[in-house]
């Protein structure tokens, strides 16, 4: 695997560290082989069955920004082969409004860690609260929520290694273009990403 971010190194040395080059890779890495998954994969001896999207996600170009829409169909499938493979049921709600008259261009994977965390860590095993991701494109602007019923048994579902490497690779790929929120009270812990260009 290129690890195509060393090429903003030398670039922008004063604004981006040795550090957050690296945690921005493991982001992109924890995105593309998330290891929950392949277990529960492995586990349920159904490696097979999602044979072609590791294939492809394997396959993807690391360095060019791809559409919208193949990012958000790759999600969903990713979404769909956890919940799937889950040992325990998992609820999602996913809801998409693009701007089919301007087509947005993002770096791959760059959806991911906001859900990885909130299926990982949040508590989704009732219908009544799923894990909700919700993505609106406008012109330029691209927002995504996601939400998950806050899991007690975790101190804090935002300082989390998952949460800063992906911190760092949103500085790492648009410094000045984006914005992440992060909400938490006794029942809800929801992450706003906005990312314009």
């Amino acid at each position: 695997m290129k690890n195509y971010l060393s090429n903003f190194f030398g670039k922008k040395e004063n604004a981006i560290s040795e550090k957050m080059l690296f945690e921005a890779q493991l982001s992109l890495e924890n995105a593309m082989t998330d290891k929950v998954l392949l277990l529960n994969l492995s586990k349920q001896h159904a490696l097979e069955k999602a044979n072609a999207y590791l294939q492809e996600v394997l396959e993807v170009e690391e360095e060019a920004e791809i559409p919208l829409k193949e990012e958000l169909d790759r999600l969903q499938r990713f979404v769909e082969l956890f919940a799937g493979s889950s040992p325990q049921p998992i609820f999602t709600k996913m809801q998409y409004t693009v701007d089919d008259e301007k087509p947005f261009f993002i770096h791959p994977f760059i959806l991911y860690p906001l859900v990885q965390n909130a299926l990982h860590n949040g508590y989704n095993t009732m219908q009544k609260l799923p894990m909700k991701v919700r993505v609106t494109q406008e012109g330029n602007t691209l927002k995504m929520e996601v939400s998950n019923r806050v899991n007690h048994y975790l101190e804090s579902q935002e300082n989390i290694p998952l949460i800063d490497y992906f911190k760092s690779r949103l500085k790492v790929l648009y410094p000045e273009k984006h914005n992440l929120f992060i909400n938490s009270n006794s029942n809800l812990f929801k992450c706003t990403l906005i990312v314009t260009k």
